[in-house]
């Protein structure tokens, strides 16, 4: 058998272990994470020319994520419909990664992206009559209701020491004394109520103002991640890219100024009572906090490689700075916007000559 076709069949056989093997193995949360991380792994199909490989994939995510058959780890129904355009998506990307080069690649996740959050958002609100936080925050409390008897009080008692659900302090003494002595069988139906409705409580005052933060935060990660490691991946098999490399990456002055008047509309958060209003405004400032995070990113990495570097530390200082610090990285980011240290924008030069 020829290496390429060799190459093939190992591409195909390791997509069917990911997307139809390990969700038997792992059960519903390893599918949900497979679902929304699948961008990464067509970005590498596509960049390494194993499209067949991603298609696969897509396929057996479809057959374990959607409600096609009773044994199928299936999602909510309501979700049927944009899972189903996600996993489209991620195979039309395949097909078509050839021919999205640059900004191109970038405005087709971002446009997937948000044509799938917002499907959601429209099936959410007409599944739970409008009230998509109460909605959310009930459906979850009722999924955690329904886990077998040894795993529900895990759960739970996980989630008690996590501080997302409390307990008065007899109660709380109860709760200890039970684990203790019998683990968490201790945990008696009362309390596990009073920790069910303290976390659901809990949940529906945290949604509000994560769920659009979070939102934002998935678009652009996979927007990035999917960017980045496509275009690594070829760069590491040909040495060329379609992207310029991370220390090179910028935002045109115009883009810079927009991004900052979209990070500032976040103030409207603490000017109004109305909730989505405050709702949209905490996506305009994570969206724009992000923005100059990456550009404080591909900045700090400019300096790094100016400073010679090695490629370890530079990707380590990264890491710990995203995880660590992303202000000082968005500080940086403005910093490199308004100054342009790096003298990339050809846009400033021209802004000086007038």
């Amino acid at each position: 058998m020829p290496v390429k076709q060799q190459r093939r069949v190992s591409a195909v056989l390791g997509a069917l272990v990911l997307s139809v093997v390990l969700p038997h193995m792992l059960g519903s949360w390893y599918t949900v994470l497979a679902v929304a991380a699948l961008p990464l792994l067509m970005a590498i199909a596509a960049s390494m020319e194993l499209q067949i490989a991603g298609v696969v994939c897509a396929a057996g995510l479809a057959l374990m994520a959607l409600p096609f058959t009773a044994e199928s780890l299936a999602l909510p129904m309501w979700l049927a419909v944009p899972v189903g355009l996600w996993l489209v998506v991620n195979a039309v990307y395949v097909l078509l990664a050839s021919r999205l080069r640059g900004r191109g690649m970038l405005l087709y996740w971002g446009g997937a992206c948000a044509a799938v959050l917002l499907t959601t958002l429209a099936l959410a609100g007409g599944r739970y009559h409008g009230q998509i936080i109460d909605g959310l925050a009930s459906s979850l409390c009722a999924r955690i209701e329904g886990l077998p008897v040894l795993e529900k009080p895990r759960v739970l008692l996980m989630l008690y020491q996590a501080g997302f659900a409390r307990l008065e302090t007899e109660t709380a003494q109860m709760l200890t004394l039970g684990v203790k002595l019998a683990g968490v069988l201790g945990i008696s139906p009362e309390i596990q109520l009073q920790l069910i409705n303290s976390f659901c409580t809990t949940v529906e005052q945290l949604l509000p103002s994560l769920l659009p933060e979070i939102m934002v935060q998935w678009a652009m990660l996979t927007v990035l991640l999917t960017a980045f490691a496509g275009d690594e991946t070829l760069r590491w098999q040909t040495g060329r890219g379609r992207l310029p490399r991370l220390s090179q990456w910028y935002m045109p002055v115009q883009t810079g100024r927009m991004m900052l008047v979209i990070m500032l509309l976040g103030v409207v958060q603490l000017l109004t009572r109305s909730i989505p209003i405050a709702q949209t405004a905490i996506m305009c400032r994570t969206l724009g906090y992000w923005a100059f995070a990456v550009q404080g990113a591909a900045c700090l990495m400019f300096m790094l490689q100016r400073q010679q570097a090695s490629r370890m530390r530079c990707t380590l200082t990264l890491v710990l700075g995203l995880l660590i610090a992303p202000f000082v990285l968005m500080l940086i980011g403005l910093y490199d916007q308004f100054a342009d240290p790096r003298k990339l924008r050809e846009d400033n030069a021209a802004d000086d000559e007038e």
